[in-house]
This record gives structure tokens, C-alpha cells and sequence, in this order.
């Protein structure tokens, strides 16, 4: 929806312009600037002009590593042809060994007292799937998916995780505030 502005006089609109950010629509009518996340949210929720947004089920603390941009890849045996923004749910198990490694790399102090399950915790962009990506993360013999741009959703979406990639569950409304709400983390080059 375009909220309808009056255009400014000519003598003014300079100044108007850098007083206020509005971008003009190609229907002339002037609208409100909107945030990269509003966008995101916008490109993730639009039936009409995106596809549905996909998922990823990682097992924790692993989800929390992806999602706050220590681990900018992930160890799959199989591949897919989806490139660009990637839900990541937190399954209901927990890997062990996971804490280890963490504990291992000095990460265990940034850890939060409970980590969500069975919840959609964050997004990042998937750039590319490899083989020999130079990573500290990747494992010989996988594919390696990597991430760029994490996203960690403040207040996670509970959701039933699937096999694969999968499209969520979850309405609309609440991914997209869950989108806007979201902090963006730059440790893994994003």
C-alpha cells in the first residue's frame, strides 16, 4: 500500500527530500523509505512474487553457531540449487559433540544459559555449496554450504523441522516480524 504524500514545490523539494527519506514511486506518488529488513521481510513473505522460504534443520548448538556467524559452513552430503536466504530451525536434538568443539574454540562463553528447539532461530544467505571450501568448519568428504549475512531472530518461531530443505510452517505475519526484528551479525564476512 502507498501512502499518498503531496509533492513538495519545486524551490523545495531538495530540501524536503533530505529532511525526510522518501523514495518516488514509478506511480509519481512519493513513499516512505523502506529499512533492507523491511525488504527482506517483504521478499520472504510475498506469495506473489518470491517462492515460499526454505529451511534448514541444523541440531544445536550448531543452529546457534550459524545463526550468530561463527560457523559460516555447513557439512551436508548432498546439494541443492537454492542460492539466497535460508531459515535455519533448531531440531529437537542436541549434538554433543558439538558442545565440545565449541568448548575447544573458546565459544562456550558466548553460549546463552538454554539454547530454542524445534524453533526457527535465524536466516542466512546461502552463496554457494562446494567441495575444499577453505574453512576451519568444513569437513573433508562433504559438501560444504556456505554462509554469508546471519540473521538471529530475537524471539525465536516454534515449528515442526523436515528433511532436507523445507518450507515452514509459520504464517506469514510472524516470520516477517520475526525478519524485522532480527540482529544482524557480521562475524562471517556479511
Amino acid at each position: 500500500m502507498i501512502a499518498s504524500v503531496g509533492i513538495p514545490p519545486p524551490s523545495r523539494s531538495r530540501a524536503v527530500f533530505q529532511l525526510f527519506p522518501f523514495e518516488r514511486a514509478t506511480t509519481g506518488l512519493i513513499e516512505p523509505r523502506r529499512s533492507h529488513s523491511t525488504r527482506i521481510s517483504e521478499q520472504m513473505c510475498s506469495n506473489s512474487e518470491v517462492e515460499e522460504p526454505r529451511a534448514l534443520t541444523v541440531a544445536q548448538p550448531w543452529a546457534w553457531a550459524i545463526v550468530q556467524g561463527y560457523k559460516d559452513v555447513e557439512n551436508r552430503a548432498w546439494r541443492t540449487s537454492h542460492r539466497g536466504r535460508l531459515l535455519i530451525h533448531a531440531g529437537r536434538k542436541v549434538d554433543p559433540d558439538g558442545f565440545l568443539a565449541l568448548w575447544e574454540m573458546g565459544l562456550y562463553r558466548r553460549l546463552p544459559d538454554t539454547l530454542p528447539l524445534g524453533r526457527l532461530v535465524g536466516s542466512v544467505e546461502l552463496v554457494d555449496i562446494v567441495s575444499g571450501y577453505p574453512s576451519n568448519w568444513a569437513a573433508r568428504g562433504a559438501w560444504h554450504w556456505v554462509f554469508r549475512r546471519a540473521r538471529e531472530f530475537l524471539t525465536p518461531i516454534p515449528c515442526r523441522g523436515g528433511q532436507k530443505l523445507f518450507i515452514p510452517n509459520v504464517s506469514h505475519r510472524a516470520l516477517g516480524q520475526a525478519n524485522r526484528h532480527a540482529i544482524r551479525h557480521r562475524r562471517n564476512g556479511g
